[in-house]
């Protein structure tokens, strides 16, 4: 049964990490890219991103996400 979710617009408050990395190319596991996006490498490294977010207290909605 799907969870019922309250009506838009939510009011989020939270916090939200973010990293950039250079990774040797030759160091990234195998992965799919989706049609029409490329990688963005710099001197034989790729860059990559990972975001956090965490949703709470002072928020409609309390949950975490994860994003790279």
């Amino acid at each position: 049964m799907p969870e019922a979710y309250p009506a838009e617009p939510w009011h989020l408050r939270g916090d939200f990490t973010v990293g950039v990395f250079l990774v040797p190319a030759g160091r990234l596991p195998a992965f799919e890219i989706p049609e029409g996006a490329r990688m963005l490498r710099l001197f034989g490294r790729v860059v990559v991103g990972v975001a956090a977010v965490r949703y709470g207290v002072g928020g409609i909605l309390n949950y975490d996400e994860l994003l790279v």
